[in-house]
């Protein structure tokens, strides 16, 4: 058990709450930002009456994938579907079509007016908003995360990774208890303590790990994946980057106008490739774990700078986030203030009474795990 006790504390052993309370916030606004200066914009040109994208395109895709697209009612919303036993949906037919067919007539018949797709994207906009203020967090991820895919399976040809990237991150929200603490949750429970006269504890908010961990992971993947995918010739001689940079349909200004040298061109593209390659190990080592961040994020402030490739790395650092200790981020919410280097990732020695994150029921000196 020796052996294993490190791998065992890496999914079970509490941590603070901090960190993913900061990526939820910052993964909300990010989302935010993007739909807003996205989707939004072009929404009466791609969807309206006459738009560019007429919504029956995508029917059979939808059907045939078991996407969801709510605008679409049952086509896109599969009760069982073909994943039923051939005999049980031929004696049980209402299994699969659940919804009357004047029912989903009309409901395809609503998803086609622009009225409707703003009224979801409303909708949508709102869960993001009470979900970057951390109300009813999972609920609003949810609801977060179905609308996204219902605009993303709408307008297939104007998403990129950074949209999937979000999408996932809102996947695991609905997981994660992201509003345990910097969240409306966290100070309406506080508040109902007080209400009932109970003691306020000023302990760190601990959580189980098991969630965060996932993210992580997530991403040391997407990372890892990225970097087995360029292992080829460009990348090998170095020249990659410098034909991105050529490229005027992601490149921001013409290569001319700022020549960078090829041998620039070279070092950058080595060095991103073994950043995503080595990133999976390296940042699992503690004295590096700052210094790959920051190299990370130079990284994609550059690609951000040079081109045009949508909200791709504003949404990939919302991830790093996930990888800053609690302990870093109290002492900046705390102006520098110096607290226990414990960061709270286990529960205290002494006899002071805690909470736990969801109920608030207090944890005695035993030292319960919170949930």
């Amino acid at each position: 058990m020796s052996v294993l006790r490190p791998l065992v504390d890496f999914w079970v052993k509490p941590i603070r709450a901090e960190p993913l309370a900061l990526f939820r916030i910052l993964l909300g606004l990010t989302i935010l930002g993007s739909q807003l200066t996205g989707i939004l914009l072009s929404m009466d040109l791609t969807c309206g009456p006459e738009g560019l994208r007429p919504i029956e395109v995508s029917d059979k895709w939808i059907e045939d994938q078991g996407r969801t697209l709510l605008l679409r009612g049952p086509v896109s919303l599969p009760l069982l579907g073909k994943w039923l036993p051939e005999g049980l949906a031929k004696k049980y037919p209402r299994l699969e079509n659940w919804l009357p067919a004047p029912a989903q007539a009309a409901w395809a018949e609503w998803g086609e007016q622009l009225s409707s797709h703003y009224l979801l994207f409303g909708i949508y906009l709102g869960a993001l908003v009470f979900l970057t203020l951390g109300f009813r967090s999972r609920f609003m991820a949810l609801v977060a995360a179905l609308l996204a895919a219902t605009f993303h399976h709408r307008l297939p040809e104007l998403m990129n990774g950074g949209d999937a990237l979000f999408r996932n991150g809102l996947y695991y929200l609905i997981l994660a208890p992201s509003g345990a603490t910097w969240s409306l949750d966290h100070l309406l429970r506080r508040r109902r303590a007080v209400a009932r006269g109970e003691p306020i504890s000023d302990e760190p908010v601990l959580i189980e790990p098991w969630s965060v961990r996932l993210m992580q992971l997530q991403l040391c993947f997407v990372y890892l994946f990225t970097g087995v995918v360029k292992l080829g010739e460009d990348y090998f001689n170095g020249v990659a980057i410098y034909w991105v940079l050529n490229d005027t349909a992601v490149s921001r200004w013409p290569y001319g106008m700022v020549p960078i040298p090829l041998f620039v061109c070279r070092l950058m593209t080595w060095g991103t490739l073994a950043f995503e390659l080595t990133f999976i190990v390296l940042i699992w080592i503690k004295p590096l774990r700052r210094w790959l961040i920051l190299a990370g994020l130079g990284l994609h402030l550059g690609i951000l700078v040079t081109m045009e490739i949508g909200w791709f790395s504003q949404v990939t650092m919302c991830w790093y986030a996930l990888f800053v200790s609690g302990e870093t981020l109290a002492r900046w919410e705390r102006g520098g203030e110096r607290i226990d280097p414990s960061d709270g990732s286990l529960p205290p020695e002494s006899g002071e009474t805690r909470f736990s994150v969801r109920r608030g029921e207090r944890i005695g000196p035993s030292g319960g795990i919170p949930v």
